[in-house]
């Protein structure tokens, strides 16, 4: 599996933290099952920097949206790391279209993150279910949200 650039995961990061009405409700959301927490956003694809998505072979485009998915595992001292899991994304629009994401890993620095990119028409809203299972976990976490995305410009 190709590993993506941390400059890309930054820029996906701040993309979904700045995009305020260029995503229509661009936000984290987060499952918490402790000592795991699953945390997904999701923003348009044009929000990234071309060099960036290029390398990270992400195509930008007014109809892709990007998925970043992470767990993280709450240490006994408090301490908080991502840590590695089997993930999975199903994304179904209001239609009935369903598409499932495929996900590439990212680790680097002690981090682990997973983006994966699916096809949305612009202002359409669609329903999104992300299963994560961390090796040591019991059982799988789950997190379902509805996102919509805007009209995106490109930067």
């Amino acid at each position: 599996m190709r590993h993506l650039p941390s400059t890309l995961i930054r820029a996906a990061a701040l993309a979904v933290m700045l995009s305020g009405g260029a995503s229509a409700s661009a936000q984290s959301h987060a499952e918490n099952r402790p000592p795991f927490t699953l945390r997904a956003s999701t923003v348009s694809t044009l929000h990234l920097p071309e060099q960036q998505a290029k390398d990270a072979g992400i195509e930008r485009a007014a109809d892709k949206a990007l998925l970043n998915v992470v767990v993280q595992r709450k240490g006994p001292a408090g301490d908080t790391q991502t840590v590695t899991a089997d993930v999975t994304a199903r994304v179904i629009s209001l239609a009935g279209v369903a598409q499932d994401v495929t996900f590439k890993a990212n680790k680097e620095n002690n981090h682990v993150s997973y983006l994966g990119v699916y096809t949305v028409l612009p202002n359409e809203m669609v329903d999104i279910t992300v299963t994560a299972k961390p090796a040591d976990a019991e059982a799988p976490l789950s997190l379902s949200f509805r996102e919509g995305m805007g009209r995106a410009q490109a930067d």
